[in-house]
């Protein structure tokens, strides 16, 4: 048997000051929030979480506006709710998409570092081969030479044989540090 969903419109006041989110809510529970259980969930977004640490959860309200069967037609009214005047209002807790998909981009692409920021990265890479490992402690070295592990491979591009010396052989003539590199 499938179980069913359901989409919750809901409200998420501040009793303080009147401040509310607005936003979707999926669930298996018929009754969400009527059951009187613990709520889960209450919304999301800088705001609405700067106003629960101010004044605490005990001040605020969540109450269903409309239990609808699926997401689009809770995105509708969501939506019908959301208008500009709605988002601009101070006591609007939800954020505009163009703010939120800024701040998502701004996640994804990071801040511009200034120049002391890369010197330092610069300072602690230094000696890391990156592509062919991390720099080795000597002790390390040491440990994989006296159990004879073989642990670098060696590639020829014009015959694309590949083989594995031990750490102290000298390299073979004709090839390269590293694995042949994947074709697709």
């Amino acid at each position: 048997m499938a179980e069913i969903v359901y989409y919750y419109l809901f409200k998420t006041t501040c009793r303080v000051d009147g401040s509310a989110f607005f936003g979707i809510h999926r669930s298996l529970n018929p009754r969400w929030i009527e059951d009187g259980g613990a709520i889960s969930y209450y919304g999301s977004g800088e705001k609405l979480r700067a106003k629960v640490a101010r004044y605490g959860m005990q001040n605020i309200d969540v109450d269903i506006i409309q239990t609808c069967a699926t997401y689009d037609e809770a995105k509708r009214g969501l939506d019908r709710i959301l208008s500009p005047a709605t988002l601009a209002d101070p006591l609007c807790l939800n954020m505009p998409q163009p703010v939120i998909n800024q701040r998502i981009s701004e996640g994804l692409i990071g801040k511009p570092k200034s120049a002391e920021h890369k010197e330092a990265i610069s300072v602690t890479q230094t000696g890391n081969q990156n592509a062919l490992g991390t720099v080795m402690p000597e002790s390390a070295k040491l440990a994989i030479k006296e159990s004879k592990t073989k642990i670098k491979w060696w590639h020829n591009k014009a015959t694309n044989e590949e083989i594995q010396l031990e750490i102290d052989e000298d390299p073979v003539t004709g090839f390269e540090l590293g694995r042949l590199p994947k074709t697709k």
